[in-house]
């Protein structure tokens, strides 16, 4: 006895006997339609998990889930309202003839008139096949210019004084031909030069065949640098700039930092500094602090330090011991001086000038002033012999100062 086949399916209704039906067995006979619908009815209960008690309305329920055929929410397809109850109708779809083909159609049969374009010189809008002057007539192409797949050249040339024109191979004298090649000349894939045409490098015969070892070369820390090299770092033999060594490792100044230089501008050069008496950082201008220190000026003591300000002066050489200028140091100020009377009327000077002679010196002048005479020797020579022997009263002019003839630079120093 074999079991009938189950289908997960609610069964509207229960097949009943009539006193008609034949009986029939087997599994689609008419005698096991209703136990089939039954079958069928609990299999559907289980898959649902539904007892036996659902009522017909929920076992209805249940089933038009499984087959809805309206939407729980309407959705819009188009700007139209669709459920799935019933049809819509969107403007311009579904009505032969009516379709809205504005704008552009990616299933277009054909442009409008108006975008119709020239191919060739002929009107194509894709609605006909279109004939191009010597196109798609077999043997009436027109290939003039370049083609990329021409099986021809129009005009053949010469591939070593061999025609080709594109149409076949050609033969090359001495090429194509395996072991016939002509290597004469300059081979590319030359694996070796031939005997005639070996050159020596440093002396070393060499002719691609095989590497070669050059004397002093290719050994580490034994490379011979004699000579010149052009991407020498340094000179072998040290030389002097303006006194300074100089082997090409690092640059040199030939100035050195703290040189005072008179400039006719009104800008420091470059390398230079105004005289100023302005306050640098000791790091950044760190050569010229070493030369000069804090000698004219401690900056803030501690980050800085003062340049000399030589604005409006004139400059006067150190004594340094001589006893010209007695105890003045390196880089110190000193005011100016002038010749004071209270009595104007007396304000007369007289330089007695006198032919005398010794071994150091050649004139004498004696200055006389208020009666008190001073006696002054000059190693100089005058430039008049005239008033020798002469008196010569002098009126001071007074100023606020005493000046020579002078022009005003600007001083700089060196950094």
């Amino acid at each position: 006895m074999a079991n009938l086949k189950e289908s997960s399916f609610w069964e509207e209704g229960i097949y009943q006997w009539e006193t008609s039906d034949p009986v029939l067995g087997g599994e689609n006979g008419i005698d096991n339609v209703p136990t089939r619908q039954l079958a069928n009815r609990t299999k559907w209960l289980k898959d649902n998990k539904l007892d036996k008690s659902a009522t017909a309305a929920s076992a209805d329920l249940a089933k038009k889930a499984q087959v809805a055929d309206k939407l729980s929410k309407a959705r819009n397809v188009g700007g139209v309202a669709f459920d799935g109850s019933a049809d819509i109708n969107l403007p311009g779809v579904n009505k032969p003839g009516n379709q809205d083909t504005s704008g552009n159609a990616a299933t277009a049969s054909y442009a409008a008139q108006i975008a119709a374009r020239k191919i060739g010189g002929v009107i194509f809008n894709a609605k006909t096949d279109i004939d191009l002057p010597g196109v798609n007539i077999k043997g009436n192409q027109d290939t003039s210019g370049n083609a990329a797949t021409a099986t021809k050249l129009q005009a053949a040339c010469k591939i070593g004084d061999v025609q080709f024109d594109g149409t076949a191979d050609i033969d090359l004298p001495g090429v194509n031909k395996p072991g016939n090649q002509n290597t004469s000349g300059n081979a590319a894939t030359a694996s070796y030069a031939a005997q005639i045409a070996a050159r020596k490098i440093g002396g070393v015969i060499f002719n691609a065949k095989t590497d070669i070892d050059l004397p002093g070369v290719n050994i580490k820390g034994n490379q011979d640098t004699s000579g010149n090299a052009a991407t020498a770092t340094r000179l072998q033999t040290i030389c002097t700039i303006n006194g300074v060594p100089f082997d090409g490792n690092t640059n040199i100044n030939t100035t050195p930092a703290g040189a005072v230089q008179f400039f006719a501008m009104d800008t420091a050069p470059v390398g230079w500094l105004k005289a100023n008496g302005a306050a640098l950082s000791r790091t950044t201008y760190a050569n010229l602090f070493a030369a000069i220190g804090t000698r004219f000026g401690e900056g803030d003591g501690s980050t800085t330090f003062n340049l000399p300000d030589l604005r409006g002066l004139f400059l006067r050489g150190w004594d340094d011991g001589r006893g010209l200028d007695k105890n003045r140091e390196l880089g110190s100020w000193q005011i100016d001086g002038t010749i004071s009377d209270k009595d104007k009327d007396k304000d007369k000077v007289i330089i007695h000038r006198s032919i005398g002679y010794s071994n150091e010196y050649n004139n004498k002048v004696l200055i006389e002033q208020n009666n008190l005479k001073q006696e002054t020797m000059y190693k100089t020579n005058m430039a008049s012999t005239a008033a020798f022997g002469s008196e010569r009263p002098i009126d001071l002019n007074r100023q606020s100062e005493v000046r020579p003839l002078n022009v005003a630079l600007l001083a700089c120093i060196k950094i």
